[in-house]
């Protein structure tokens, strides 16, 4: 069910938020409810596909890696309708703003 609120909460936004969790990037849900927030963490881990390759280190270390090297955080911003994204990278030099429409 958490999925299904998600997908209908971003809509086109959805690709921003499976790059996040494909990339390892901290999501961060302000301005919502504790059952938004949850729902997006579960969206995140579950859209990481965290845990279904353990066999291929390598592979694992690598997307580590590449994650760590671009270190930036995704805000979640539930104070408008529709939600506002920003990623802001850990160097301050870069943020992009996204509203959902």
């Amino acid at each position: 069910m958490h999925i299904h609120r998600v997908v209908q909460l971003f809509q086109s936004c959805i690709g921003f938020l499976l790059h996040a969790a494909l990339s390892h990037t901290h999501v961060e849900v302000i301005s919502s409810d504790e059952r938004t927030k949850a729902d997006v963490s579960r969206f995140i881990k579950a859209a990481s596909l965290q845990g279904l390759s353990q066999q291929d280190t390598t592979t694992a270390s690598l997307c580590k890696a590449l994650s760590e090297d671009t270190q930036s955080d995704l805000i979640i911003d539930c104070s408008t309708s529709p939600p506002t994204l920003t990623n802001t990278s850990a160097l301050g030099s870069r943020k992009m703003l996204v509203h959902c429409l």
